[in-house]
């Protein structure tokens, strides 16, 4: 009854997913851009099997929840290499990188309808600046991590980002930081993108001058 249930629900999610329709986007080119970094538990993290390749998402989940964070999210700290490693050797924890890092933390499950408003992150943030010209990937990027490493490790993995010759391109660069990241924002994006440019704490809460009203 519990699987017809969520397949029944994940049909009725799917079909109003194909029921949006684009909207005309306004863009500002001249906005200055923006780093997200969100705080502890802020970023979706996905298992990803060393067999077979796939990816699951398993924070933020509601089905089938505890069964998955003791199978795949567990671990324990490994000394050698100063990292936390899945209990399982055959399963490690990635961060998506999709939408220029920004997908990690709008939605935590983006799969549900019903209560949406419960695992949203920085969507309503995202959705309020792209009104006023900001631009996925250009203007606008996130940087979702694995909150169980140290910041160090952290460090290692921007480096190898995706992203990082596109930030490294985007200075001037604002940042929306957590306020339990602030030192991982500041010392650990600044060490990876091997500049010196002074990193402001936040964004002004107004919207830019230039924004569309």
């Amino acid at each position: 009854m519990t699987i017809l249930l969520e397949d029944l629900v994940k049909a009725v999610e799917s079909w109003l997913k194909i029921l949006k329709e684009p909207k005309e986007v306004y863009v500002d080119e001249n906005l200055d851009p923006v780093l997200i970094v969100p705080g502890i538990a802020g970023s979706i993290l996905n298992a990803k099997d060393a067999q077979t390749g796939k990816e699951e998402r398993v924070w933020v989940r509601i089905w089938e929840a505890d069964r998955e964070f003791r199978a795949k999210l567990w671990c324990q700290f490994d000394p050698d290499s100063g990292k936390t490693v899945s209990l399982d050797p055959n399963i490690s924890i990635v961060v998506p990188e999709e939408r220029d890092g920004l997908y990690a933390i709008d939605c935590l499950d983006p799969d549900m309808v019903i209560g949406r408003d419960s695992v949203c992150y920085f969507h309503d943030i995202l959705k309020e600046m792209t009104s006023w010209g900001y631009q996925e990937g250009k203007t606008l990027f996130g940087f979702g991590y694995d909150f169980r490493q140290s910041n160090s490790n952290l460090v290692i993995r921007s480096e190898k980002s995706k992203r990082t010759n596109k930030l490294r391109a985007a200075f001037p660069l604002r940042y929306i930081i957590h306020h339990s990241k602030t030192s991982l924002g500041k010392s650990n994006l600044a060490t990876s993108l091997q500049t010196h440019h002074e990193i402001p704490n936040q964004l002004p809460r107004s919207p830019p001058s230039s924004a569309k009203n």
